[in-house]
């Protein structure tokens, strides 16, 4: 699913003069907080409390080897459920040009999905998910029954069905996408949610009745949100919406019945990306993210296992960065927990109790060597934000100091965060940012939980 999101350009680079952070009276989290949680270790209430004066085991590591010992980036977990592995991508418009003709926009996106799963980003997008080269399943143009209309989600696998029985809708297989591009004046509602003021698109799936029993087919709802952007930035979003899309419905086709990649296992990292879903799209779905330009399409970079389990980016591909950038960050050491009444295990909590200092472990690292020092930064992402030390704050009464203000592959730090006796007992999202330039660094999301 992909949530309505904001998309960011350049930013300015400013130097702040101090590493330390006194958050003010907000708090930050799209999502609900777990209901409960506790410690997988045998130390209650979280770290110690420790002065901060250790950086740990790993502290002043080789600065030549590429990465430095860190706490791995996250995975997605495998929930065991089918992918596309060669998904054929079925392209669906409606006659709502004038007079009942063809969308006018129809051949464009009939190109665009026909190349975009067969090319270079889709291989890197889909590496580590066994998704391999997709086709075309063809293009269907439908009568425009839809437009000035309200559909829910039950209703639009109704109609999938009706159109396949019907036989205006090719007979789908395990490997086909029905890609729905839907006009402008239509409008979806998935779980009660609206298109475009609470999504800018999603996929799920459908059990379609055939003569020879039930197929599970994949879709993705494409709404046009026309926010006055005009009509080569309303395109422009479109088909990032689709790409998102598209990849997530090959890697996660069929969410609701049998999962298979979905972000379980780290709660921070999903908080990172759009908060709202833990798919391959939404992961790098965050502020700032950079799009990526496909051959003269706009499309999103794509959460890679594959790369992440190598410290590199893992939102891909990267190469058209021009030089060419390397990945780094400072990465914090979180707490393994349990959470929610199921007990579903989490990593990216850093766990403190009020009154009370606690310290943890930050190792920097990087790929490859970097051409100067990195600057660190503690706070929250903050949307519309031009300068990357331009943070926002978390709870009332909440300190986090980094001990080194700058550094470079190797270095080790402590993360000291102080917690009031009057902070509510909440968790918070915040980061620990690395930045090399105005327009190149990365965050390293972890979760407060004030006990």
């Amino acid at each position: 699913m992909r949530p309505l999101t904001y998309v960011f350009g350049c930013f300015f680079f400013a130097l702040l003069a101090s590493a330390t952070v006194t958050f003010g009276g907000c708090s930050s989290n799209d999502s609900p907080a777990p209901a409960d949680a506790s410690l997988d270790s045998p130390a209650e209430g979280g770290m110690p409390d420790v002065a901060v004066v250790d950086a740990g085991p790993d502290a002043e590591q080789d600065p030549d080897v590429y990465p430095a010992k860190h706490q791995p980036i996250a995975q997605l977990d495998n929930f065991g459920g089918p992918v596309l592995d060669h998904v054929q991508v079925v392209t669906v418009t409606f006659n709502d040009g004038p007079d009942g003709g063809p969308e006018p926009l129809a051949t464009l996106f009939n190109k665009f999905d026909d190349t975009i799963v067969a090319d270079a980003w889709w291989a890197q997008a889909m590496a580590g998910y066994g998704v391999m080269t997709g086709t075309s399943g063809g293009h269907v143009a439908l009568p425009d029954t839809v437009s000035n209309t309200n559909i829910t989600d039950d209703q639009l696998k109704q109609y999938l069905q009706a159109q396949v029985t019907a036989g205006a809708l090719p007979t789908p297989t395990t490997e086909t996408l029905f890609a729905l591009y839907f006009p402008k004046t239509t409008s979806i509602t998935l779980q009660g949610a609206g298109s475009c003021s609470a999504f800018l698109g999603y996929h799920n799936s459908a059990s379609i009745q055939l003569e020879g029993g039930t197929v599970e087919a994949a879709y993705a709802v494409l709404p046009r949100c026309d926010y006055g952007q005009g009509p080569t930035q309303l395109v422009k979003d479109t088909l990032v919406t689709a790409s998102h899309e598209f990849a997530e419905a090959a890697s996660d086709p069929h969410p609701e019945v049998n999962p298979a990649y979905y972000l379980q296992s780290n709660d921070a990292w999903v908080l990172e990306g759009d908060g709202q879903g833990g798919e391959v799209g939404d992961l790098c779905d965050f502020i700032g993210a950079l799009r990526y330009d496909d051959n003269g399409y706009t499309v999103q970079r794509i959460w890679s296992n594959q790369a992440a389990a190598q410290s590199k980016d893992p939102c891909q591909p990267t190469d058209d960065f021009s030089p060419p950038r390397f990945y780094y960050g400072a990465a914090v050491r979180t707490e393994h927990v349990t959470v929610g009444v199921n007990g579903q295990p989490s990593d990216g909590y850093l766990l403190v109790k009020r009154g009370k200092t606690a310290s943890f472990q930050v190792n920097v690292f990087s790929e490859a060597p970097l051409p100067s020092d990195l600057h660190f930064y503690v706070g929250v992402p903050k949307r519309g934000a031009t300068d990357p030390s331009d943070m926002a704050a978390l709870s009332d009464g909440v300190t986090a100091t980094l001990s080194i203000m700058t550094g470079h592959n190797g270095n080790a730090a402590v993360l000291a965060v102080t917690v009031a006796s009057t902070a509510a007992m909440i968790d918070d999202f915040f980061v620990v940012r690395s930045v090399l330039a105005s327009d190149d660094f990365h965050d390293w999301p972890v979760i407060l939980r004030v006990q």
